[in-house]
């Protein structure tokens, strides 16, 4: 097997799957503190990975981001990652409104996540839409925002059908479910409006541990997500027992049990442990460049 330890080996892998291949097989080799994007194939057809062992605490370090690929395998990887495990995405806004950048047919099994911001997360790049995904046998240890998550806002446009998730296992989350039309880290214009059509998300035969919220659907008034399905899905504790889905057409739920509901012992609290460039992470401000020349060196990278 091989192992890609560094970000010139990271940045290496990337490029050579990148853009426009066919028939991608990645096995059985391990990545150790990505500065950004672990693994990332961008318009990729026929994508098998297989055995993969991901370590980044970054901020921004996803694990394996499938974006504008399709006819898709993930296979008994373990992440462990400071942002989402495995994420789905499909172009931002204009990148993605080409009509040939849809992310579609994606089966997910044994995926065992350590702690990350999501096990299985759609968007918030997925203006080119996102179809046919299914993440089934799959786990996450420590503490995650969430099970399943969506997020989108009113410039995304693009359509999500037909997400499932089964037989999947989280221990603590602040929300099982959590599904957003007004997520965005970036500015956009507000005169140009493209919102996203979210219809049929199956979330079956799930457990949490503790949540803080079991479901949580922040939907648009004037594109409300339809066919959201919850069955057999449980949790050991609860902060809340309300489900929050008021902008969903066609919700539904089936057997969904809570044993506890207490605040207190669902409260929510993220703490991972970062790596060394942690300090480098900049989300709060942009540095001039005197402040970036003056960082110098940063192992394997230098900024400029």
């Amino acid at each position: 097997p091989l192992s890609y330890s560094s970000a010139k080996a990271h940045s290496f892998l990337l490029q050579k799957i990148s853009n426009k291949v066919k028939n991608v097989v990645l096995k059985d080799f391990k990545i150790r503190e990505s500065p950004f994007w672990t693994v990332h194939l961008l318009r990729c057809d026929g994508v098998e990975i297989s055995g993969i062992d991901s370590r980044a605490l970054g901020h921004n370090s996803d694990g394996i981001n499938l974006e504008k690929t399709k006819n898709v395998t993930v296979r008994d990887c373990k992440l462990h990652q400071g942002d989402d495990g495995v994420v789905i995405k499909a172009g931002r806004n204009r990148d993605g409104w080409d009509g040939e950048s849809k992310s579609c047919n994606i089966d997910i099994e044994g995926v065992r996540l350590v702690e990350g911001h999501g096990l299985l997360v759609i968007g918030s790049e997925l203006s080119g839409g996102v179809e046919n995904v299914t993440m089934r046998n799959s786990s996450q240890t420590g503490a995650s925002f969430a099970l399943f998550s969506l997020k989108t806002n009113s410039r995304r446009g693009g359509e999500i059908r037909n997400i499932h998730m089964e037989n999947c296992r989280s221990d603590t989350v602040r929300d099982v479910v959590s599904v957003r039309t007004d997520s965005s880290a970036y500015p956009y214009p507000v005169d140009v409006v493209r919102r996203t059509i979210i219809d049929g998300i199956t979330i079956r035969d799930c457990s949490v541990g503790k949540a803080s919220s079991f479901c949580s659907v922040k939907g648009d008034k004037n594109c409300p997500v339809s066919n959201l399905r919850l069955e057999r899905v449980k949790a050991d504790v609860v902060g809340t027992d309300a489900i929050d889905a008021s902008l969903c057409q066609g919700f539904s739920t089936n057997g969904v049990a809570f044993t506890e509901i207490d605040p207190n012992k669902a409260q929510w609290i993220w703490d991972v442990p970062k790596p060394w460039y942690a300090e480098y992470d900049m989300s709060a401000y942009l540095p001039d460049a005197k402040a970036l020349e003056d960082l110098g060196e940063l192992g394997d990278f230098r900024l400029s």
